[in-house]
């Protein structure tokens, strides 16, 4: 799960391998991936926007791994992150997003 944060904005996506692509990371083999993007759960959306603020960010990439019970495990924040690929597979606006939270007065 990639999920990037844009101000009080959230654009998340499911990453998921394509069966029986063999690759551990899917990064090697992005053919063999597809994306779809999904809500999050309000659970997730509280603690990422309370950890947003302890930090100072305005934007994150982060990344999760989600169960087979359907619970988000948290791996990392990259207050760098690549986002753009994921706008490019799921038409998720977060490109827009980010132009509208430059245009902010500070």
């Amino acid at each position: 799960m990639r999920l990037n944060v844009v101000g009080d904005d959230f654009f998340a996506a499911e990453i998921h391998r394509i069966h029986g692509s063999g690759e551990l990371d899917w990064r090697q083999n992005h053919q063999d991936v597809r994306y779809e993007a999904c809500e999050v759960p309000d659970g997730v959306a509280h603690a990422v926007g309370q950890f947003m603020r302890d930090l100072g960010l305005t934007f994150g990439a982060l990344d999760f791994g989600v169960d087979a019970a359907g619970v988000w495990w948290f791996y990392e924040v990259n207050a760098n992150g690549q986002w753009l690929w994921i706008e490019h597979q799921t038409r998720l606006p977060i490109s827009g997003a980010l132009a509208g939270l430059l245009k902010e007065p500070s």
